[in-house]
């Protein structure tokens, strides 16, 4: 009964978490951040480590991508918005949910590189973590992080994340809930 909850509360709820500076929120497919977001997966030299990336990425797949997302009671997709002027600077995914195992897998892009590498991503994670934590109750967070993202592993670390298992180019990592939060 109460994973029967949960699915039902995480699928009507519409998410909105708010830091000192941003805004998570879901993706809207009407907004004109889906040409940016685009943009983003469709640049595949500023964008090395995202694995779905490619420059032949359409709108229609896009559009599609988010509409499944949103509508998956399994599945969190959030556009990283800047608080004081509402721009669209990233996405943190969060998918599969398995709330009988009390398991997430996230992924997080900084799709707009001039905000990279002032805290923004720790911050997102920050607050989606805490939200996953605590609303959603799970007890583990996994994440795959290419190894040569060197930026990235170090920012992963520095939330908790401890390193599990490595293959030839990337590492899965663990966040353990703990009772800090």
């Amino acid at each position: 009964m109460e994973v029967r909850w949960r699915l039902e509360y995480h699928k009507a709820m519409n998410v909105k978490l708010e830091s000192s500076r941003l805004v998570l929120r879901e993706i809207d497919t009407s907004q004109d951040d889906l040409v940016r977001y685009l943009g983003w997966l469709q640049d595949t030299q500023s964008n090395p480590f995202i694995q779905s990336a490619r420059t032949d990425y359409s709108m229609e797949e896009l559009v599609s991508f988010v509409n499944s997302t949103n509508s998956d009671d399994k599945a969190l997709l959030l556009g990283l918005f800047l608080k004081k002027d509402n721009q669209f600077i990233g996405t943190l995914k969060v998918q599969p949910i398995d709330y009988s195992a009390r398991t997430a897998w996230l992924g997080i892009m900084i799709g707009n590189r001039k905000f990279r590498g002032l805290g923004y991503g720790l911050e997102a994670l920050e607050i989606v973590i805490g939200h996953l934590f605590s609303s959603l109750d799970l007890l583990e967070v996994h994440l795959g992080v290419d190894l040569q993202n060197l930026g990235a592993i170090s920012l992963y670390k520095k939330l908790g994340f401890r390193e599990y298992k490595i293959n030839t180019n990337n590492m899965l990592m663990l966040k353990k809930k703990t009772n800090e939060l």
